[in-house]
This record gives C-alpha cells, sequence and structure tokens, in this order.
C-alpha cells in the first residue's frame, strides 16, 4: 500500500479531507472490498474457515480426503461384519433345520428325489447322490443317473438341485447320449403304441439288451413276476396300470423298481448299542435289515411298499413335483386308483442277452416289446 494512501486513510478516519479527496478514499475502499470478495471465494466458499493462504488450503483438502475415505473404509468394515455374522447365522440355522430329526431331514429329502425318480423313470435311478448344507438356508443335492444294461450299470446324466427350506429348485436332468431321450419308455394307449420285435430280430448274437416287454393285459404283481420264472432274464421295472377317471392313461409311465425302496419303517432293528462318550453324551449304533423278499414273488409286501412309497411322496410335493411334474401333479388321484383298484402290472422293463429277449415274442400273454439301449455282452 502507498505511503501517500495510507496518510490519506489516516485523515478519513480523522474526518480532516476535504470532500473530493473524502469521495476518491471511500472509491479506493470500494475496490478493495470488491478484491477481498474475490479472493475468498476463489480459495473457499465456506465463510466458517479461515484460510491464510494456498498451502494451508491444500492441507485442508488432503485432510478432508483422508477423512472421506477413513469413513468409507469403516463403512465398509462394518458392512463386512455384518455379513459375516448374518452369514455364521444362517449357517448355524441350516445345520439345525438340515440335519435334525430322525432321520435328518437332509437325507429324508435326499430320499424324495431318488423315490421320485425311481417310481417315474423306468430302469433309471440316481445315485452317488451326495447333499451340503450351505450358508443362507439352503442345501445342494448332486448325483448321477444311472440304468442297468445286462450286468452292467451304465451313467446316463446328471442330477443337480438346491433346496431353499423343504423348496426344491433342480435343473434340467443333463443326459450324456446323443439320443433324445436315452430314458426307455413307451406309449400304452392301443392306437399308438407300436412293437419292436423286428428291431430284436436284427441285433446280432452276443449282445445283451434292455426291453420293455408289454403285456396283453394287467396283472397282478405276483403274478406278473411268475411270469418270468425260469427265464434268462433280470427283472428291472415294474410298470403299475393308472387310468384316468376319464379312461385315459397318464403321458408319464409310473411303476417301482424290482428292488423295493424300503423306507425307514420297513427296516429291522438287529441290534443297538449306546455308549457313554465325553462329559455324559452317548452314541448309539444301531444295526437295521431289510426284509428278505422273493425275486418271483412276496406282490403282496411290494404292492404295500408301493402305496407307502406314493403316499410319503405325498407329503412333499414342493420335491417330487419338481423331479417329475407331470406324474407328481397327479399323484392324490393316482393313489385314490391304487388304493380303489389295487396294484396291477401291464409291462415289466428286463435285461438280458437280446435272443432270451426276443424268445418272449411265442409268449400269449405278452402284447410286445419296446428296445432300449443294446450293448456288448458283459454277462457272466
Amino acid at each position: 500500500m502507498r505511503d501517500d494512501f495510507e496518510e490519506k486513510l489516516k485523515q478519513y478516519m480523522e474526518g480532516t479531507l476535504n470532500p473530493e479527496e473524502k469521495e476518491e478514499v471511500e472509491r479506493e475502499l470500494d475496490r478493495l472490498e470488491k478484491y477481498q470478495e474475490w479472493i475468498e471465494r476463489e480459495v473457499d466458499d465456506s465463510r466458517e474457515i479461515p484460510r491464510k493462504n494456498v498451502l494451508e488450503d491444500k492441507k485442508y483438502r488432503k485432510a478432508l480426503i483422508k477423512g472421506k475415505w477413513k469413513a468409507r473404509f469403516h463403512n465398509a468394515l462394518t458392512a463386512l461384519a455384518i455379513l459375516i455374522v448374518i452369514t455364521v447365522i444362517s449357517s448355524i440355522v441350516s445345520s439345525f433345520y438340515y440335519l435334525s430329526g430322525t432321520p435328518p431331514r437332509i437325507e429324508r429329502y435326499r430320499e424324495i428325489v431318488q423315490f421320485s425318480i425311481a417310481t417315474t423313470y423306468p430302469n433309471a435311478r440316481m445315485e452317488g447322490s451326495g447333499m451340503e448344507v450351505r450358508p443362507f438356508f439352503t442345501t445342494g443335492i448332486k448325483g448321477n443317473l444311472q440304468k442297468r444294461i445286462g450286468d452292467r450299470e451304465k451313467k446316463i446324466g446328471d442330477i443337480e438341485g438346491s433346496f431353499l427350506f423343504n423348496a426344491l429348485s433342480i435343473e434340467p436332468i443333463k443326459l450324456y447320449s446323443d439320443d433324445d431321450h436315452p430314458l426307455i419308455s413307451f406309449d400304452p394307449s392301443e392306437e399308438r403304441y407300436v412293437s419292436q420285435w423286428e428291431r430284436l430280430e436284427k441285433i446280432p448274437e452276443g449282445t445283451v439288451a434292455e426291453a420293455f416287454v408289454v403285456f396283453d393285459r394287467a396283472y397282478p404283481t405276483e403274478e406278473a413276476l411268475k411270469k418270468f420264472l425260469g427265464k434268462n432274464l433280470q427283472l428291472l421295472w415294474l410298470g403299475v396300470d393308472i387310468k384316468r377317471p376319464d379312461g385315459d392313461v397318464f403321458a408319464q409311465p409310473i411303476g417301482f423298481p424290482h428292488h423295493p425302496m424300503w423306507l425307514e419303517e420297513d427296516y429291522r432293528l438287529e441290534s443297538k448299542e449306546v455308549e457313554k462318550g465325553f462329559l455324559g453324551s452317548k452314541a448309539t449304533t444301531e444295526l437295521k435289515s431289510a426284509p428278505n423278499i422273493d425275486d418271483y414273488g412276496d406282490g403282496k409286501l411290494r404292492n404295500e411298499n408301493f402305496l407307502r412309497v406314493l403316499k410319503y411322496l405325498q407329503k412333499y410335493p414342493k420335491i417330487s413335483q419338481r423331479v417329475a411334474p407331470f406324474t407328481m401333479h397327479n399323484l392324490d388321484e393316482i393313489i385314490s386308483y391304487v388304493q380303489k383298484n389295487g396294484v396291477k402290472i401291464y409291462g415289466m422293463v428286463v435285461t438280458g442277452p437280446s435272443k432270451e429277449i426276443l424268445k418272449l415274442k411265442e409268449e400269449d400273454w405278452v402284447r410286445g416289446v419296446t428296445v432300449g439301449e443294446v450293448d456288448f455282452w458283459n454277462m457272466d
């Protein structure tokens, strides 16, 4: 600031300037005030934080940015901690839900999937199935689909899904074969059924095959089984005759494996040992056995087992209907039909030497045959 302006400013404060000098000083002061406002706007719009120079402003901004990132990091750690707590709690709840009960709920759910496949897919079953409890109230199930041809077990596909409590979400069954549908089946309606004896005649010696043998009518279970007595064939799956109220048949077959699907209550307790463990805990070991069954008989026992399995599946529609929707949606109707009319067998899936299956053409109780897969000889 110039010395003469300082002197005039002093005289201005003392009131000794003439009117012209006073007006000149006021104009100068007005310019200085505008300069000051501009400087303050450029440094910081906030009037609450004093600014001495540019260096102090940089320090302030650096501290402000550091504070913001520190707050964000704290929020992220808090969210992560909450997520970990929720994961741990949900895992505990999942374990308690799926592993509780006798048998554990996780085993029952796996059994429902297996039984749903075994009753609706002739000569197919889920093997090697495993389940794992996951966080957020879920558990996964994974297994492979198998069928029998001769003496050989063949993997034909994969099955995978997940449970949210008792509701199953399942992926479509992934089949290994290039065929559209390597699972054997047949259309039981009179007008659409075509037998495949000619295909069997063309199959060479030294091969084994699977075939759906269709009867001329529906027979009681034991009578149907005894028809194969003395034949070099393995019985795999029995198709149960079920008709709708309008007399039509169901689009997807339903039946039961030759080896019954035993439920928990079917097993007989052979022995039980209880051992005391640490701090008074107890470990129980039980030895159970399934009922003995005649390969060509025990029709009553098989029928009762089949009906119990259907009622078992009926209790878990959110699982069974996801595995086999075309049949399990009609399960109430099917159970009612079986209870009223009994179990009658219209056909059976068998496997064995191809030419042995061809011999069934001479039987008057055989209406026809649907041939599934054929393989090289693999029987002892």
